[in-house]
This record gives C-alpha cells, sequence and structure tokens, in this order.
C-alpha cells in the first residue's frame, strides 16, 4: 500500500480524535500498512505538530481526574496505552484544575450512596457493615487507596457525631 493512501487515514484517524504516536502506528498496521510506512507518517505529522504525545498525555490526565479517578487510576490507565507517568505529575493537574481526593471522595459518596445522615442512623448495624463494604468496593474501583477510604469514613463519623458505627 502506497504512502499517499496511509497519510489520508491517518489524516482521518485524527480528524476524528486525538491519537498518541503509538496508538496511530498500531492503527495504521492494523489496516495493513506496514511498521515502517507507520512509522515514518508518524513521525512526519509530529513534526507537522499534528501529534504531540505530551500534550496527547495531559489531556487524558485532564479527562480522567475531571472524570472523578483517583490519581492511582489515571496512572494505571496511562500506563494501559503505553506510558509512563509520575503521581507528582498527575498531582500537579490536580492542582492545576483544583480539584482535591477527599473532594471526589465525597463526590462517590453522595452519588453512588445518597449519603443522609438520618436514612444512615435508620440502619441497624449489619445493615451499615453491608453499605460499608459496598462503598469500600466502589471506591477502590475507582483506584482510591484504603488510607483514603478510612478517612472518608471517619471524617463521617466525626460528622456525626456519634459513636455510631460506619
Amino acid at each position: 500500500m502506497d504512502l499517499k493512501a496511509a497519510k489520508l487515514v491517518a489524516t482521518k484517524l485524527l480528524a476524528a480524535r486525538d491519537y498518541s504516536s503509538k496508538e496511530l502506528i498500531k492503527k495504521l498496521i492494523a489496516r495493513g500498512y506496514s511498521l515502517e510506512t507507520s512509522e515514518k507518517i508518524t513521525k512526519e505529522f509530529q513534526d507537522f505538530g499534528y501529534i504531540n504525545d505530551q500534550q496527547y498525555l495531559n489531556g487524558r490526565i485532564r479527562y480522567y481526574a475531571k472524570s472523578k479517578k483517583s490519581p492511582f487510576y489515571i496512572q494505571q490507565k496511562i500506563k494501559s496505552i503505553g506510558f509512563n507517568v509520575s503521581i507528582e505529575m498527575i498531582n500537579d493537574v490536580f492542582d492545576d484544575l483544583e480539584l482535591s481526593i477527599e473532594h471526589d471522595l465525597f463526590y462517590h459518596l453522595n452519588k453512588k450512596f445518597k449519603y443522609d445522615k438520618s436514612s444512615w442512623d435508620s440502619l441497624d448495624y449489619s445493615e451499615k457493615s453491608k453499605e460499608k463494604a459496598k462503598l469500600m468496593r466502589h471506591l477502590i474501583s475507582k483506584g482510591y487507596s484504603h488510607f483514603d477510604i478510612n478517612s472518608l469514613i471517619e471524617k463521617v463519623k466525626g460528622e456525626q457525631n456519634e459513636s455510631s458505627n460506619f
């Protein structure tokens, strides 16, 4: 297949959404173009500024951060697309966006469980334990650490200003 056709395919792909250089190479190979052709086009597009891996990476981090994902979750997602990124870099993005892990945890608590002190107080011990386990599973699936989740639970306990278990 020729270079001109491969450029056209790459242009159409980039018109639809951003790709990292690695992703574009994979897409072109999947469409039947050689590795050499795919790399040549990708390099040319990088030189023209059509592909910028750092900008792509920052955009993905910002997207996940705005989606209320934890820094650890973001780091794993970025790693799965072939990039290594430090937690410090992700935390810098959180700072730039003025986001906090604690705020995101409360967001998930209120969204998933419609947290309400009076409805919580009406639950018996076993129901509270089930809800706490459900909350833990949900937040762990979002990449939050046990430490962060336990901090949230302690904060909620403190707000209740009671000795009931959460």
